[in-house]
Formats: structure tokens, C-alpha cells, sequence
């Protein structure tokens, strides 16, 4: 019997240390993958980000519907509910709707960042979308901040301040095309944390206001993906599709990129149903790290404030979803043990 729930806690431990694992190191590795393949060829123009985002929706909506499928008594009991939900559920789907656009300009806007900032740069600042949450969720779900998630995100304002102010130091004292790049990134991340808080905090509420399964909001947001990812590429790169091919510009780091951006996505629907927020902090904190340490290795200069910055950084995030945890209630008093006669 012992060993039995030893071997289950073992098992359990051992599955969320995998998934700590593989989404930390897909995180850091996606923001360095495309840092490095935002360049093109003389005969054919750089990769479109727009197919990229629609191919990865893709992939994931056919996941997603393969684990509803699974789900069920049987497969065709799956295929029912896929068809109810996708087709007779008009209301849930433009809710979704909503939080399908704001993701495919989060990712689009992604890929603009890191063809303008390095992948550390990009990654620690990123995370001034914990602020954007808090104020969306104070908005759109009238929940209290506590003074100490304040602290955190004071922290995190200062931590991303010394981050920029190395940055903005080194990029001045370069040609103005780095300076003009350098904003054009910034500008970049700052409208990804306002979707990414907004979506983010919305997409939670949805999931809190019905019992509907997350493998089922995730079929439904990521077919409404490929709806607005169709569109995206069509405005955005229909003339050079037209010309060259829905793949113009794929090579292998493309495809792996693909790969590690539809691992990332399911995996965080994973943390979400199996794992508290202080993993995913954990995975944060540890991408931030790795990271840092890619871009160094690939060549970027990062100096003292760019390290001090991302401290303070992981510092207010581990701060910020720190759970408060009660002391054990006193001792009763031996004169008023009950002794069972038993």
C-alpha cells in the first residue's frame, strides 16, 4: 500500500519536473530560434511570419481535437461533441474569436521584436505582461492585489528600467538604423503585452465561467486561429504567396521552430490543468536564464544592469506568485485532550 503511493507521488513529481523541463527549455529556445533566422536569401524573400503563426494553429487545433476525441466513451461520441462545439456553439466561438486575434497579433508582433532586439532583451522585457495582467485582472475579474504582488511588480518595473537603460545606452551610441530598430522592437513588445494580458486574463475568465473542458477552449481557439491566421497571411503576404509559395523561405529551422512553438502551446495547456502557477514561475525564470546565457553565446554584448535587471526581474516574478502559506494552527492543550476509551 505504501510503496503503491510512493510510486504514484514519484510518477507524479516525475511528470511535472518533465513538463517544467520541456517548456523551459522550448521557451528559451523559440525566442533564440527566431532571433536567428530572421534573415533571407538574394533569390527568395525572408519566411512569412503570418504562415508560420496559421501552420502553427494548425498543428495544435489537430491536436487538440485528437485529446477531445480521446476523451470520450468512444470516437464517435468525440466526433459528436467536436461537431456540436464547433458548429452548433456559435456564442462560445466568438468569444473565442476575440482572444484568436489578439494571440495572432501577440505572434506576429513577435517575430517584428526579435528581428529588431536580441533574444535576452526581448525575453526579460517581455515580462512586463505580468503588469498588463495584474491590470486586466483588477479590470475584468475585480481581483484585489495584495501589497506584496505590488512589491513584485514595482521590482519588475525597476528590474526591466536597468534592462532598457543598457540597451537604449548601447543602441545610441550606435548608428541611427540600430536606433530606429531598436524602438521599432520596443514598440513591438509593448503592444504583445497588452494582448498577451489582455487574451490571457479574458481566456482565464472564460475557462472560470463554464465547465467546459480546456482541451475542448483550446479546439475551439485554435480553429478560430486558423481563421484568423488565413486572413493575417492573406493582407499581409498574399502577393508574395501568390508569387513564391505558401513555404517560401522554409528550411529546416523553420519546421523546428514550428515544432517547438506547437510543443510550447500544448504544454502550457498542460501547466494550466496539472501544475499550479509557481511552476510555470519556475519555467520562467529558468527560460529567462538559459536565455541569457544563448544570447551570449551567439554574441550579444550584456553587461552588469542587464544582469542586475534580470535578477530583479525573476526576483518579482517568483514575488508576485509566491503562494502565502498559513502557520499550523497551535497545539490544543493537554488538559483538554479528548482520550479515546477505544
Amino acid at each position: 500500500m505504501t510503496a503503491g503511493v510512493s510510486d504514484n507521488t514519484e510518477s507524479s513529481w516525475q511528470f511535472k519536473g518533465y513538463i517544467l523541463c520541456t517548456l523551459t527549455v522550448s521557451t528559451s529556445a523559440y525566442s533564440l530560434l527566431v532571433r536567428s533566422s530572421r534573415h533571407s536569401s538574394d533569390d527568395v524573400p525572408m519566411y512569412s511570419s503570418s504562415t508560420v503563426v496559421m501552420i502553427t494553429e494548425v498543428l495544435k487545433c489537430i491536436i487538440s481535437t485528437f485529446i477531445v476525441i480521446t476523451q470520450q466513451p468512444s470516437v464517435l461520441e468525440g466526433l459528436k461533441l467536436v461537431r456540436n462545439e464547433m458548429i452548433f456553439n456559435p456564442r462560445e466561438l466568438a468569444k473565442l474569436a476575440i482572444i484568436s486575434v489578439l494571440y495572432m497579433i501577440q505572434n506576429n508582433l513577435a517575430f517584428i521584436a526579435l528581428s529588431n532586439l536580441d533574444a535576452a532583451t526581448y525575453q526579460v522585457t517581455y515580462q512586463i505582461k505580468l503588469l498588463t495582467s495584474a491590470v486586466f485582472m483588477i479590470l475584468l475579474m475585480k481581483k484585489k492585489i495584495s501589497g506584496r504582488q505590488w512589491l513584485a511588480l514595482f521590482v519588475l518595473f525597476g528590474g526591466i528600467s536597468l534592462v532598457q537603460l543598457e540597451r537604449s545606452s548601447s543602441s545610441q551610441t550606435s548608428d541611427p538604423a540600430s536606433t530606429a530598430s531598436y524602438i521599432t522592437g520596443m514598440l513591438s513588445i509593448a503592444a504583445m503585452t497588452l494582448c498577451s494580458g489582455f487574451a490571457g486574463v479574458y481566456f482565464e475568465k472564460v475557462l472560470k465561467d463554464s465547465d467546459t473542458s480546456i482541451w475542448v477552449r483550446n479546439m475551439q481557439l485554435y480553429f478560430c486561429g486558423i481563421v484568423v491566421g488565413g486572413v493575417a497571411v492573406y493582407t499581409k503576404d498574399g502577393t508574395n504567396v501568390a508569387m513564391y509559395g505558401f513555404f517560401y523561405g522554409y528550411h529546416a529551422l523553420i519546421w523546428l521552430i514550428i515544432g517547438i512553438a506547437v510543443m510550447t502551446g500544448v504544454y502550457v495547456s498542460f501547466i494550466m490543468k496539472y501544475l499550479d502557477n509557481i511552476w510555470k514561475n519556475f519555467s520562467t525564470c529558468f527560460s529567462l536564464i538559459i536565455t541569457t546565457m544563448g544570447s551570449v553565446y551567439f554574441g550579444d554584448v550584456i553587461g552588469v544592469k542587464f544582469f542586475i535587471g534580470t535578477f530583479l526581474v525573476m526576483f518579482s516574478i517568483y514575488l508576485y506568485n509566491i503562494q502565502h502559506i498559513k502557520p499550523p494552527p497551535p497545539p490544543a492543550p493537554l488538559d483538554k485532550v479528548v482520550v479515546s476509551d477505544k
